[in-house]
């Protein structure tokens, strides 16, 4: 995915024009793959470039205003995998960018004939990936290499239904559903109709055809249910036996299409029925305390695996209460700085009646591992002595009571199993530039992901240049808040970073519990004001990240500090920070 992000950012730089459109084959699947931060990077792709840009998919080319999805607008999440109405509403976003109206257009227009006029007269200022680059040229007016119309033109007049789509898993296969009936000519059909496009197959492309001049061939492939609904849903159902001059349609009646619906509502009984026997078995499985991460995978898909706690909590820090654990995973759970893992402790919580939950703990090392060979993750423990009474259930005057998790963790053993889940989160990872200027603050545990970067930063053998110097060449300034001197996390590391890198590395503790000179209470933010001519000399650079991690009161402390530089420099905070975090540049994480 980078590599795209890079082709098509030098595809926007390279135009000179202020408009263009970006057509990949990713878009369709972000969403579905939950990861919508991929398509935040290609959205800001127009700020960053200057230009106005349309983002679409290839299966998104040439929407149809006519789509289920305009007629069910609340349920375009539903349908947006079953037909080429996957964005709607496109006529306005293609005149926005098209030099001039279409003159002499008597018929109504729709998204998929501006789609066409636009790729026939402006193909110079459209990027297509190479996954869809058949698709658009069967559908295109225009000619492009490699593939030979001979005069045909394919959907060159608007049409009200949805472009047909046939997928050939590989040359030779035959697709096996038209509207939910099978068939196993249709090959043939295509073959037949253009013999120099079929030899031109190649294995996971998908295809549009038109067959006719008033009817649509409409054919899906995908998991059997897939194919199901998407014939159940599909009301232009009655294609007749009409016979053109191009081929012969597959008549499919409406009495097949009320029997597909009937399918399709068994198959969705059925499928509640295994989900009520699933859920059965999870809640037995809760009760008994054994297999909770099984249930839990089943639904939300995490990685699993069950480590062995490699050394007892590692006591070298002055806080009794923090644990410094390594976990060893033996290579197994690839991660990165910045990310957390989730932790479930055996045994069922304190009412008994449910496993314990599952909780997150960001990670401390670096991808390296603190054995520098990938094979280690090592977590940032503060054992919880008490809760709320709110966390007890509501009772009042009951016993002390531990957290669990933490506890489980901090009393860990060598040889002791470790049942994670992950890794997850992209909040506080590292910038991929070198040049970069990192500002880091952090209260108490919330030391976890910065100790983790700089570890990448200023530790790690696989981020030194051949001649041992660091790849690293920006500035990282790290405030760190802590209530006592004795509960400085990793103060040595720092202070060695300090003495190594005295160009590269900063480092600014506050003592919140200890007097100071003046009498009064230290605070990470008071830190951060003192130096707030450097800090502020900083953020204008483009360059410059903020990484904030900790109790949740940290957040707003640290706006209210650079809101009151922001009003003395004649800025609004609010702004700059919405553009910050616009532009990937500002990181807070709070617990």
């Amino acid at each position: 995915m980078g590599d795209k992000i890079n082709a098509i950012r030098a595809f926007a730089f390279s135009k000179d024009d202020q408009d263009v459109m970006i057509v990949a084959d990713a878009f369709d699947t972000l969403v579905l793959a939950g990861q919508p931060e991929i398509l935040r990077k290609f959205e800001e792709l127009e700020s960053e470039s200057g230009r106005s840009i349309i983002f679409n998919a290839e299966v998104a080319c040439f929407p149809n205003s006519d789509s289920i999805c305009e007629k069910t607008p609340a349920a375009k999440h539903r349908w947006r995998y079953l037909n080429a109405g996957l964005m709607v509403g496109r006529v306005q976003a293609f005149k926005r960018i098209l030099p001039e109206p279409l003159q002499g257009e008597e018929k109504e227009v729709n998204d998929q004939w501006w789609w066409q006029i636009y790729r026939r007269d402006h193909p110079e200022k459209i990027l297509l990936d190479t996954e869809c680059k058949l698709l658009c040229n069967l559908f295109a007016v225009t000619e492009e290499e490699g593939v030979t119309l001979e005069g045909r033109r394919l959907h060159v007049q608007p049409t009200g239904t949805v472009p047909p789509l046939i997928h050939f898993a590989s040359y030779g296969h035959r697709t096996r559903w038209v509207n939910g009936r099978s068939t196993s000519y249709v090959q043939d059909v295509f073959q037949q109709l253009f013999p120099q496009e079929s030899a031109s197959l190649m294995e996971g492309w998908w295809i549009g055809i038109r067959v006719g001049s008033s009817h649509d061939l409409k054919i899906y492939e995908g998991p059997g249910w897939w194919r199901l609904l998407a014939s159940a849903i599909c009301l232009q159902c009655d294609l007749g036996g009409v016979e053109s001059d191009d081929c012969k349609y597959l008549r499919h009646s409406t009495t097949c299409f009320w029997l597909n619906l009937g399918w399709f509502f068994l198959l969705l009984v059925l499928s509640f029925c295994v989900l009520v026997c699933l859920r059965g078995r999870q809640r037995f499985a809760c009760r008994q305390g054994v297999q909770v991460l099984e249930a839990w995978r089943l639904y939300l898909r995490p990685k699993k695996w069950a480590g062995a706690a490699e050394a007892p909590p590692d006591r070298r820090k002055s806080d009794p209460r923090t644990c410094h654990i390594t976990l060893s995973h033996h290579g197994q759970v690839p991660y990165l700085e910045g990310q957390a893992i989730g932790v479930i402790a055996p045994g069922p919580e304190r009412t008994g009646e449910r496993p314990a939950k599952l909780r997150l703990y960001s990670i401390a090392s670096s991808r390296c591992g603190d054995d520098q060979r990938s094979k280690t993750l090592s977590l940032c423990v503060k054992r919880v002595v008490d809760v709320s009474e709110r966390d007890q259930g509501g009772r009042v005057g009951g016993p002390k009571v531990g957290g669990i998790c933490s506890n489980y963790l901090c009393d860990a053993q060598p040889g002791d199993k470790v049942v994670i889940t992950g890794p997850t989160g992209n909040e506080m990872l590292l910038p991929e530039e070198n040049c970069c200027n990192l500002i880091l603050v952090a209260t108490g545990t919330g030391i976890a992901p910065i100790r983790s970067q700089l570890r990448r930063l200023f530790h790690d053998v696989s981020s030194a240049n051949p001649d041992t110097s660091r790849k690293f060449t920006g500035l990282a300034w790290l405030f760190y808040g802590v209530r006592s001197a004795s509960c400085r996390l990793y103060d040595d590391e720092h202070m060695s970073y300090t003495a190594n890198f005295p160009d590269n590395f900063r480092y600014n503790c506050a003592i919140s519990r200890e007097g100071c000179d003046s009498g009064e209470r230290e605070y990470v933010q008071t830190q951060m004001c003192q130096h707030m001519d450097e800090l502020w000399r900083l953020l204008q650079l483009p360059n410059t990240h903020i990484y904030a991690c900790g109790v949740k009161g940290l957040e707003s402390s640290l706006s209210d500090c650079l809101a009151s530089a922001a009003r003395d420099h004649g800025q609004d905070w609010r702004e700059l920070r919405k553009a910050m975090r616009t532009e990937g540049r500002y990181h807070v994480e709070v617990y």
